[in-house]
């Protein structure tokens, strides 16, 4: 039996809102705030998950990124809550490098 191609779903990242100077911002922004005017060119990135001292405990890294959905949590005064910023990508392969 020959292997199969390895698939995997989407990768889904969820934070409190991010900066506005942050370069997963700015990236997604030049792609989705555009209407798609510029050719959309596929990113490599290294995903960090920080533990309570803002350390790198995870480090990934993703081939071939591309915005798929981006969505932010409704605003409500009434909760004492953080927003959330939710970024869906496709990519073709992901590595952990920590």
């Amino acid at each position: 039996m020959l292997p199969q191609k390895v698939e995997h779903t989407n990768l889904v990242l969820k934070r409190g809102i991010g900066s506005y100077q942050s370069g997963l911002y700015l990236w997604l922004t030049s792609i989705m705030h555009t209407d798609f005017a510029l050719p959309v060119v596929p990113k490599a990135l290294t995903i960090q998950l920080l533990d309570e001292k803002g350390m790198p405990s995870r480090v990934w890294g993703i081939s071939d990124a591309l915005p798929v959905k981006w969505s932010i949590d409704e605003f409500n005064s009434t909760k004492n809550e953080v927003a959330i910023e939710t970024v869906e990508l496709g990519y073709t392969k992901s590595i952990r490098l920590m």
